[in-house]
């Protein structure tokens, strides 16, 4: 097992680039180079874990990833909201049609597997009122793999992610995420950890308590090599904006009782009014400035990004606009 320590996921992202890289000295013994169904891989001989200290520190800074925070954070809403449609979630990325098999759902979708593929159950508040009866429980557990659904699946969208283990520790929520199989790059420190932060955060609202660590475990960890060539810098800095106080986080407020009803006006757009501060000062304001990107009015779609209360978003997404011009 290679654990990869960080304090965030720049610092995971840093090291885990590190490990991969072929001219390490200890990478003959530690990688093998093979061919996928997509692609040549280098992936790790033994399973990795990421442990994060700071998950709420979860923008990906490093420019030459440039990572879509617009997207990273709508998807997650998308999650949290238990939906598996692919129209709505187009509006932020049009890839995602390559992954439905009938052009209307996605399979293996996350937040739709937590909230009602499995008999209807919603296993994010089950969750919430099992650790909130009793916060020494040690069963708090939801479930990604369904073996009726994926055991001959052999579709576009096969769930990579297959559970979630929940408990609490001197009143802060840890995590620890199963993996079978995660390419490092796009999926363990690109999306997955924006997602299933949030659905740390938002659990840990709920309960009222703060949040821990997470520990994601894959057993199949890889890069594939054209996208890490691609990616890989000579010399990684292990600071980002978060080290240097340059940014901070806020709380995404989820124990409000008008979180989650809020949270459907918004993705449904329905001119509701919406009252909770930190829908109406991230994600409405990251809408507006995305549409405004999309029209590539980019002044301003910077200036509207500049709006965005949570300070950690606000400069990822205005380098990425930046980016864009460039």
């Amino acid at each position: 097992m290679h654990v990869i320590k960080a304090r965030n996921v720049n610092d995971a992202y840093a090291r885990g680039m590190v490990y991969f890289s072929p001219n390490r000295p200890m990478a003959p013994q530690e990688l093998k180079s093979l061919e996928s169904r997509v692609g040549s891989v280098r992936k790790s001989i033994d399973p990795v874990t990421i442990l994060y200290e700071k998950p709420r520190e979860r923008v990906l800074f490093d420019s030459k990833r440039d990572a879509n925070p617009f997207f990273h954070v709508m998807e997650s809403m998308w999650m949290l909201l238990g939906r598996n449609d692919v129209a709505s979630i187009t509006r932020w990325i049009k890839k995602f049609t390559e992954f439905t098999d009938d052009g209307q759902v996605l399979h293996g979708a996350y937040g739709f597997r937590w909230r009602s593929h499995f008999c209807g159950i919603d296993q994010i508040d089950a969750a919430i009122k099992r650790l909130t009866k009793n916060r020494s429980c040690r069963r708090t557990f939801i479930s990604m793999y369904d073996p009726e659904t994926d055991a001959f699946y052999d579709g576009k969208d096969m769930p990579c992610n297959l559970g979630i283990k929940l408990w609490i520790e001197d009143d802060l929520l840890n995590m620890h995420v199963f993996n079978r199989s995660n390419d490092f790059i796009w999926g363990a420190t690109g999306a997955n950890v924006v997602h299933m932060s949030f659905l740390q955060e938002f659990i840990a609202g709920k309960i009222g308590v703060g949040v821990g660590r997470y520990w994601q475990t894959s057993s199949d960890m890889h890069v594939y090599t054209g996208i890490y060539d691609k990616h890989a810098q000579e010399v990684y800095n292990f600071s980002s904006p978060y080290f240097e106080g340059e940014v901070g986080t806020i709380d995404m407020n989820s124990s409000a009782p008008d979180f989650m009803s809020d949270l459907v006006h918004f993705w449904e757009d329905d001119g509701h009014p919406i009252q909770n501060e930190w829908i109406m000062g991230v994600l409405c304001m990251m809408r507006d400035s995305w549409d405004l990107l999309k029209e590539k009015r980019y002044d301003d779609a910077y200036d509207c990004a500049g709006e965005i209360i949570a300070p950690d978003w606000k400069l990822a997404c205005r380098e990425y606009i930046s980016r864009r011009v460039k």
